[in-house]
């Protein structure tokens, strides 16, 4: 079991944010024992594979091919 701190760590965050994510019933599953908040890392890793994006699926993007490359580069639109 990972504390808040270990557990914002893992993901880049601030503990403050994980703290809202609870108060707004987002972010990873947690635990609540006593006063304590505790993540188990499986449900960390969990949260970050569905937080996973595909590229082409992010609005705003398409692929330019690269010079003389057949190779595509993802760019910002606009």
């Amino acid at each position: 079991m990972l504390r808040e701190r270990q557990a914002a760590s893992f993901l880049g965050v601030a503990p403050k944010t994980l703290a809202n994510w609870r108060s707004q019933g987002k972010g990873p599953k947690f635990c609540r024992l006593g006063r304590a908040i505790g993540y188990r890392q499986e449900d960390l890793d969990v949260f970050v594979a569905d937080a996973l994006t595909d590229p082409k699926d992010e609005p705003g993007q398409r692929a330019r091919p690269h010079h003389g490359n057949a190779a595509s580069v993802i760019e910002p639109v606009g």
